[in-house]
């Protein structure tokens, strides 16, 4: 240091002036690059939380959708579970059956609802229920009832249908026109449901008694 004050006091005017502009130009640079590069540092440290937020955000959003598109699956499954229940039911519950047979029937008359032994047979996991009707009714009434049979939702078929002029009306040989044009029909009703196999094992354990 003693030295360098020595150099200073013999040094040509020149190189004293540069050598404290090279002080005073470091302690500058010291003063304002430091700060500054302090000042870069936490910007690269804000912007990479900011891009890991973003990316927090981003998974997150795409949690949710799965979710949502998750809820809606289910909602999709219970409403396909409901129709199928409906189509496919536990049982027949001939009383609530009847109910919905005897509210369709408002141009034909219902004579006789005769339900027949479960088949037990032709399907594994699903019994047929066989249900005899006998009804009365134009022929284009009883086409409608047979139509609003298949609207209800049931998973049923209808076989071995007859119609005749109705008999009283013939022998009687009754002038009316809509008299004489009344049918008398009778045809089973096949209707499809799904028990638990206990059930259907005690169906068939009745059948071979």
């Amino acid at each position: 240091m003693e030295r360098l004050f020595q150099w200073l006091a013999t040094a040509p005017i020149l190189h004293r002036a540069g050598l404290l502009l090279g002080l005073v130009g470091g302690i500058a640079s010291y003063y304002w690059f430091f700060p500054l590069a302090k000042a870069n540092r936490d910007i690269e440290e804000s912007k990479k939380s900011v891009e890991i937020s973003m990316l927090s955000v981003e998974a997150q959003r795409r949690k949710l959708q799965q979710t949502e598109k998750a809820k809606m699956e289910l909602k999709d499954m219970d409403k396909k579970s409901k129709e199928l229940d409906k189509r496919i039911p536990g049982s027949v519950d001939m009383s609530e059956l009847v109910g919905e047979l005897d509210q369709m029937a408002d141009d034909i008359r219902i004579n006789s609802i005769v339900p027949m032994d479960d088949d037990t047979d032709s399907y594994d996991s699903v019994v047929i229920k066989p249900i005899v009707f006998k009804i009365e009714g134009r022929f284009h009434s009883i086409c409608r009832f047979l139509y609003k049979m298949f609207q209800m939702g049931r998973l049923m078929d209808v076989g071995d249908i007859t119609m005749a002029f109705n008999q009283v009306a013939v022998k009687a040989k009754v002038q009316d026109v809509e008299k004489k044009n009344i049918l008398a029909a009778e045809f089973t009703a096949r209707i499809y449901y799904a028990p638990t196999s206990s059930t259907i094992a005690a169906l068939k354990a009745a059948k071979k008694k």
